[in-house]
């Protein structure tokens, strides 16, 4: 059973309950006053009567006694009776009624103690009501009943139409608070049913659902903890989401940086296979290279998963040659370049450069595989200083990028030919790290490129005077 049914069910049978106890409590407390307030009347009137007969018979009796005469004639003077609205009988020593006024239906059977009163209620078949009271007492010689009848049927039709009128105003107040109550009922409730509804719609994957707070009571309350609840479940879904792209980022990303070198590795290794005419310095410089990758790419795992993983800035830089660094990029990408049939040219003002040596060949080795993807046949390499840093600059007469996809290639996973790019074996995912390695030098990769003529990419770094 739902929540608003309990409290409108609840609610009704209290005030079913609450407007009986009252009405009951009302009338029955209504009809004992009018009942003792007739039955004390009736009483005071009867004594009233009795002294009359009493002070009748005193008058009537001349000394030797009453008369039958004489005390029908006392009792006639009970006449006024019918004034207060009673009957009157006396009736004589051996039963016989000298005087009566009593209604029809009353009998003569009533029981009588002298000296005593007694009363009783009698309902006649006509459903009338009637209050008795009945004495005997001696007087004048002569021992007589006095009997007085009052009728009050009223007070019982009273009780009676009282009863009605409560029906009918209970009946109108249960239906009127019944509507009232499940008005209420619905509206205590609403907020629960939309606390509900979001929870339900929480569960079904729609994080950023929140349910309105419109009050400071309990459900207000309870709405609010299901808010400041969701709130901390999304962010940590966020986080653990972000954990897993950050592992997906480094996973891509190191098996994207692994191309070039790997290349690199297998060329030389190639060369030392399959050419037998190396000279031993051909082949230590062969060896060399293929002992840097390997030693750099051990390096690199790790602090690409600094950068990547952990969002890492803080490299230590350090000042090297910057000739040393780009011929060392130089050196790594020839296999990849002399497969494609790509010319590799340097032109280097000598300088120091303040750079992390592992992350920034990674940036130069991913402009100049780009620059071969794009179809080039040359690529350029140029170094010069420029003001208080050292400007790099990467050119290449492929195809170009269109000016409308030039401002999202730093994006990851933005391909400007996704064909092309497929057959290439590329993600996307190559100039987004440079962006972060540039970063972490302090700079930022500035393209400019046009569409069938080629692309340039610079970036300048802190650098020193060779000298």
């Amino acid at each position: 059973m739902k929540l608003f049914a309990k409290i409108f069910i609840c609610t009704v049978l209290v005030i079913t309950i609450a407007l009986s106890v009252t009405g009951y409590i009302m009338i029955s407390g209504s009809f004992k006053s009018a009942y003792e307030r007739e039955f004390n009347n009736s009483r005071t009137q009867h004594q009233m009567l009795k002294f009359a007969l009493q002070s009748a018979m005193i008058a009537g009796n001349d000394g030797s006694g009453l008369t039958d005469e004489q005390l029908t004639a006392a009792a006639s003077r009970l006449a006024f009776s019918n004034e207060f609205g009673m009957g009157a009988a006396v009736f004589s020593e051996d039963g016989s009624a000298v005087y009566s006024t009593l209604p029809e239906g009353i009998g003569s059977d009533f029981e009588v103690r002298e000296g005593e009163l007694v009363s009783l209620v009698e309902k006649e078949d006509g459903g009338a009501v009637h209050i008795v009271f009945s004495g005997s007492f001696t007087q004048s010689g002569r021992t007589v009943t006095l009997v007085s009848v009052r009728d009050i049927t009223s007070i019982f039709e009273e009780k009676s139409l009282s009863e009605q009128r409560f029906f009918t105003t209970f009946i109108i107040a249960e239906l009127a608070g019944s509507a009232v109550m499940l008005t209420l009922a619905l509206l205590i409730t609403r907020p629960i049913n939309r606390l509900i509804k979001s929870t339900r719609a929480f569960a079904g994957g729609e994080r950023g659902v929140r349910t309105e707070v419109t009050s400071s009571d309990e459900t207000g309350e309870l709405s609010r903890s299901f808010n400041e609840m969701a709130e901390t479940i999304e962010e940590n879904i966020k986080k653990l989401e972000l954990a897993a792209k950050q592992k997906d980022d480094f996973t891509a990303s190191f098996a994207h940086e692994l191309k070039t070198p790997l290349t690199s590795v297998i060329g030389y290794a190639d060369m030392i296979y399959q050419r037998r005419d190396l000279t031993p310095e051909q082949i230590h410089e062969a060896s060399g290279y293929i002992l840097n990758e390997g030693m750099r790419l051990e390096a690199l795992s790790l602090k690409l998963m600094e950068l990547i993983v952990l969002e890492k800035q803080d490299f230590t830089l350090n000042y090297l040659p910057a000739e040393e660094v780009i011929n060392d990029a130089a050196a790594t990408a020839r296999p990849m370049l002399e497969g494609r049939g790509t010319a590799l040219e340097l032109t280097l003002s000598p300088a120091y450069v303040a750079v992390e040596p592992d992350l920034i060949k990674t940036l130069l080795l991913n402009l100049i595989d780009n620059g071969a993807k794009a179809g080039a046949k040359t690529i350029g390499v140029t170094g010069i200083p420029e003001g208080g840093g050292y400007r790099i600059t990467v050119r290449d007469d492929g195809r170009g990028i269109p000016a409308d996809k030039l401002s999202r290639i730093k994006e990851a996973f933005f391909m400007v030919d996704k064909s092309r790019s497929r057959k290439e074996h590329g993600a996307g995912l190559g100039l987004a790290i440079a962006e972060r390695i540039a970063s972490v030098h302090g700079t930022s990769l500035e393209f400019t490129s046009v569409e069938g003529i080629g692309t340039s990419v610079s970036f300048v770094l802190k650098g020193e005077n060779a000298e």
